[in-house]
């Protein structure tokens, strides 16, 4: 069984979102999995499944560092690494990929900026993450979108929920790039689609 972490040491990073989108994308090709809710701040989509037929364990795990951390890097096949925007987020975030790189260089990472948007801080964090990115390390923008608090509230994928939006599209992205880390095979992408704006 190849275990995925999602990892972060603070909250409202949006870890959990996307430990939620992972599951979606494995139950939508049929991939036999496991999920593990470590994080007692809450907000997944599902609850905790053991399964022993599983293929795949998506642990979602607490968001600050604890003694069972390094424990998490070590055994991971695949990590998701989720971020904001924004100065104050760095040295947590510098926390964590200082960790894995100690403990699990080798070991790919995900590494997702959430709620990207064209602000100038969001662009100053996404060239700061590529002027920094490790070999072990797929970066990943995550825009924000309307569709995000919807799925959630529908207990659905935004890829489902906004199949065509940028939102949705990149959602896909993502969970296809953890596939093809994983050597799964990947789903089909689906265009961006955006539709025309209404004048006021």
């Amino acid at each position: 069984m190849k275990k995925i972490i999602a990892l972060s040491q603070k909250g409202g990073t949006g870890k959990t979102f996307l430990a939620d989108e992972v599951i979606h994308s494995l139950d939508r090709t049929n991939i036999p999995w496991a999920f593990y809710d470590l994080d007692v701040q809450g907000g997944s989509q599902h609850e905790t499944t053991d399964n022993a037929s599983a293929e795949i364990a998506v642990i979602d795990t607490p968001g600050r560092i604890d003694e069972n951390t390094i424990s998490y890097i070590e055994d991971a096949d695949l990590i998701i690494l989720p971020t904001r925007a924004g100065s104050s987020e760095v040295p947590a975030l510098e926390n964590i990929r200082s960790l894995i790189q100690e403990y699990a260089p080798d070991t790919p990472v995900v590494l997702v900026l959430n709620g990207w948007n064209q602000y100038l801080n969001a662009k100053s964090f996404a060239d700061y993450l590529l002027q920094s990115k490790h070999p072990n390390e797929t970066l990943i923008s995550m825009p924000q979108g309307e569709a995000v608090p919807k799925a959630t509230a529908l207990k659905m994928s935004v890829s489902e929920v906004a199949p065509r939006s940028r939102v949705g599209s990149k959602v896909r992205h993502f969970t296809n790039s953890v596939r093809q880390l994983l050597q799964l095979p990947q789903e089909p992408e689906l265009p961006y689609n955006p539709q025309p704006r209404k004048e006021l």
